[in-house]
């Protein structure tokens, strides 16, 4: 009927429908596929950018380990090629979050200096702050709630105020995936023994 955005989004309905139905991973690539393809033959009108959209979406789902950089550079297409268009301010969201900085601490519970006692997750990041507050058992073990000693108002406040017995930089390696990588780092070989919150 001459309504090419219709059109598309009938097109993209129909591929969203078919790969809600489908479990098995060959058949979630061939969608994808399908859908490149007729993405590439129906790039004039705006609303193309949804459905790259939809793709970068499916893409980053996908389990190869380049998925999120083909995701986002599938999404920067409808950035960069209708960037006012609801699908290219779609696309723009999904580059965002692929390329959003993140990271997680996990520290032994008891370990002791020059050990690999901090794990850090990390993603899209070159280097994290580390500071080490040297904590008052007693005063922790009077504060406390039933169980949470280091989720209590005093362990808190000693983070936010309290001038750290240890500060040190962590460099972390490259990203390029935009994956998740696991990095260890060691607690300063000069802290005191002692309770600390990192």
């Amino acid at each position: 009927a001459g309504r090419p955005a219709a059109a598309l989004e009938a097109r993209f309905e129909l591929v969203e429908a078919l790969y809600a139905a489908f479990d098995s991973d060959d058949s979630k690539a061939l969608l994808r596929r399908h859908l490149a393809d007729f993405l590439a033959a129906n790039r004039k009108d705006p609303w193309w950018a949804v459905g790259q959209a939809i793709l970068a979406e499916h893409t980053r789902q996908d389990g190869a380990p380049d998925a999120l950089v083909r995701a986002r550079r599938i999404a920067l297409e409808g950035v960069e090629r209708f960037p006012d268009s609801p699908g290219g301010r779609r696309c723009r969201s999904i580059v965002a979050s692929i390329e959003a900085p993140e990271y997680s601490l996990e520290v032994m519970r008891a370990d002791a200096p020059g050990r690999r006692s901090v794990r850090l997750t990390h993603r899209n990041l070159g280097r994290v702050f580390l500071r080490a507050h040297r904590l008052d058992p007693d005063a922790l073990i009077a504060s406390a709630d039933e169980y949470a000693l280091f989720d209590n108002d005093a362990a808190r406040k000693t983070a936010r105020f309290a001038k750290p017995a240890a500060a040190w930089t962590v460099a972390l390696p490259a990203t390029p995936d935009y994956r998740d990588h696991h990095t260890y780092a060691e607690l300063p070989a000069d802290l005191a023994p002692g309770w600390y919150l990192v």
